[in-house]
């Protein structure tokens, strides 16, 4: 998901290990390729898209906008493995800055803030960025509905998008 320069440099030189590749994806994560490229790029970017998407549909506890229907999702079975995957590449400090551009590209893509705004509940994995300020509106809501003790869960959340945040942004 994020090679290292070398390693980079070794995919950009063979395409043998694309078909490799290509039945790893659909095998564990039910992901059919729809690119055709040979190169790693447009794979990647396919493949980001995929496990991000799908964590955040598998943590959507209400029913999925009709305008999101047709994006290709990972069937259940591949939950536990997008889940981890998603996790691993959230907390590798080494990685995080490549984390934080492929999902705010993909959050633009899709316009998922636009097209989910009516959802009140996205889950308790923050996967996308329009995720975390969705915590904070909820912490504003029960703040101001006197239910305080909803309020500390929801402000002790630690994400990549707080990290992220410039130290403006952490105080409002």
């Amino acid at each position: 998901m994020a090679p290292s320069p070398a390693q980079q440099a070794a995919l950009k030189a063979q395409e043998g290990w694309l078909p490799e590749a290509k039945l790893l994806f659909q095998s564990a994560l039910g992901l059919q390729l729809k690119t055709r490229s040979k190169s790693w790029q447009p794979v990647a970017e396919e493949l980001w898209r995929f496990l991000l998407y799908s964590e955040f549909v598998f943590d959507l506890p209400c029913p999925l906008p009709a305008a999101l229907a047709d994006v290709p999702c990972a069937p259940d079975a591949a939950r536990p493995l997008v889940e981890d995957l998603c996790e691993r590449l959230r907390s590798d400090r080494r990685i995080d800055s490549l984390y934080i551009e492929r999902a705010e590209a993909i959050e633009l893509a899709l316009a998922l803030p636009t097209v989910c705004r009516e959802l009140t509940d996205l889950g308790v994995r923050d996967t996308f960025p329009f995720e975390e300020r969705s915590f904070f509106g909820q912490a504003i809501a029960a703040l101001q509905s006197d239910a305080i003790e909803r309020v500390r869960p929801l402000l002790e959340r630690r994400s990549i998008w707080s990290l992220s945040m410039t130290p403006a942004e952490q105080v409002l």
